[in-house]
């Protein structure tokens, strides 16, 4: 059995892969704003946000991860698509006003 300082030891490696995978995606939503820039797309797809947050609760599902933490960790994501949905409409204002 982990002792408490072990438990977190582990607890900041995850968060710090967590940040790594939020860099990650942050680098792609940067593309995502030149590639709609250039394809003169809409700025919001709500589409496909809901797509996203459906694809991870079924991929979830399928690993049989309980409710209480599917709900959380869509939530949680949630949040981070809303912030890269903001990240790309200011990139892409910012970029409609040179």
């Amino acid at each position: 059995m982990m002792t408490l300082r072990e438990i977190r030891e582990e607890l900041d490696a995850v968060d710090d892969a967590i940040v790594e995978l939020l860099v990650r995606r942050f680098r792609l939503l940067e593309e995502v704003v030149e590639a709609k820039r250039r394809e003169l797309a809409a700025p919001h797809d709500p589409a496909r946000e809901k797509a996203i947050l459906s694809r991870v609760d079924e991929y979830m599902r399928a690993r049989s991860v309980p409710l209480q933490w599917r709900e959380s960790i869509v939530g949680v994501l949630g949040e981070v698509v809303v912030r890269g949905r903001r990240f790309v409409e200011a990139g892409l204002a910012s970029s409609s006003r040179r």
